[in-house]
């Protein structure tokens, strides 16, 4: 019971605000009826759950439990034994047969989750004009528990009182409210140490470091979207490959060829390297297939292959551009699939040079390999996009072999999709 006057410390008021948030107070759990006692734990334990949980989605198979219990204290005054009630805050968890744990045991990210929400849950309840300052809050949490975290800022402790936190995290940041986002700069320089900070609207013209969380808020918002879509999922290396893959099968479209199913969703990974890790991701809810090539084809097709069938993806869905046509070599590239003098075509078109067939030696090694050792390396996409500047020009005079190798590559990745 707390007496009046009495001042609590940080630890006691957070417990109070808790119980507060659940409708209780002190007092409620100090009836000497075990039956009516024992109810009132039980109905404020649920009513914390059900506010908690509803925010922390890590682990919903938690639940609060109040419990009492009786300690034997000396009263150092009176050198008296009392009989002290005492306010136990456990946790059950369903998850591993309804075993109860102290609060301490849980992760430090729930505790943190946890004491703040208990904490500052007191303003949701106050008609004080309070304004709730966050440095960083939410380290201690995971991506995900991040996420959930500033849903109850939003929704509620934000919706109630005035709430500005800072944060270096990418989860932290809500691109939906980016009118509500500001940019911290810290203008000073060696030069000019009192340009001091300026607080602004995101935008473009501040430096990469300081929007950078929002871009990766952005591109995470993007991508998830993006692979929730219900139909199949092609992943390719990158952005050349897509252009490719996109235009031949339009061109096929048109000459009443077969084109690249329509199902199929285009995703570049970013780079070979990333391939395995994308197929044992995205493979175990999403239906995908993958085009690899590449001086690196046999160990990332092996690591893409053993990551399609501990993931359940069929690894036959796996494509190597070297199995479409015997007669390219191992390590073929998306490229090599047109004929030398169309691939040279795009090649010269995007560099401005005149590079003939007899130029390049007669090796069974890759197109990009010959004309990186002939004229150093080059951006691979600048021939695909050349590809789309000049459609008209390249399909005119597009050789057979061309079309007979993507051909075989639609059908053999159609088949990835639809067998």
């Amino acid at each position: 019971m707390i007496e009046e006057g009495e001042t609590l410390d940080e630890q006691q008021q957070t417990v109070v605000s808790l119980l507060a948030h659940a409708g209780v107070e002190p007092d409620d759990f100090l009836d000497s009826n075990y039956d009516s006692r024992k109810a009132e734990l039980q109905a404020a334990a649920g009513d914390l759950s059900g506010e908690v949980f509803k925010y922390w989605k890590v682990n919903t198979d938690l639940a609060v439990v109040f419990g009492d219990d009786n300690v034997a204290v000396t009263n150092p005054s009176t050198n008296v034994v009392e009989n002290h009630r005492i306010l136990k805050i456990e946790l059950r968890d369903a998850r591993h047969g309804d075993v109860e744990t102290n609060f301490s045991t849980r992760s430090t990210g729930f505790q943190w989750f946890f004491s703040f929400f208990a904490a500052f849950s007191e303003y949701l309840h106050t008609d004080s004009p309070v304004i709730v300052l966050l440095d960083e809050p939410g380290t201690s949490l995971h991506g995900e528990a991040q996420k959930d975290f500033i849903e109850y800022i939003f929704r509620e402790l934000g919706a109630s009182k005035q709430t500005i936190y800072t944060t270096h995290s990418q989860f932290m940041i809500d691109p939906t409210v980016y009118e509500k986002l500001r940019a911290v700069h810290d203008k000073a320089t060696r030069e000019n140490r009192e340009s001091g900070v300026a607080v602004t609207h995101v935008s473009l013209s501040a430096d990469r470091d300081t929007i950078l969380p929002v871009e990766s808020a952005l591109g995470y918002s993007i991508s998830q979207h993006l692979f929730l879509g219900s139909g199949p999922h092609l992943a390719v290396e990158g952005s050349s490959d897509f252009i490719y893959l996109m235009r031949m099968s339009a061109y096929m479209e048109q000459k009443g060829k077969k084109p690249l199913s329509p199902k199929l969703a285009i995703i570049p990974v970013g780079g070979i390297s990333n391939m395995p890790a994308f197929i044992a991701l995205m493979g175990r809810r999403l239906k995908v297939s993958a085009l690899v090539d590449g001086a690196t084809t046999a160990a990332i097709l092996g690591r893409s292959r053993k990551a399609a069938e501990e993931n359940g993806v069929d690894p036959a869905t796996i494509v190597a551009i070297s199995e479409i046509d015997p007669k390219l070599p191992a390590t073929a590239d998306i490229e090599d699939l047109f004929a030398v003098a169309d691939y040279l075509k795009l090649y010269n078109w995007a560099f401005s040079r005149n590079v003939k067939e007899s130029d390049l030696p007669a090796t069974p090694v890759p197109i990009v390999k010959k004309l990186t050792d002939l004229h150093g390396s080059f951006d691979h996409a600048l021939p695909a996009h050349a590809l789309t500047d000049n459609q008209t020009d390249f399909f005119a005079s597009i050789r057979k072999e061309t079309v007979a190798r993507f051909e075989k590559a639609f059908e053999k990745l159609n088949e990835a999709v639809e067998g």
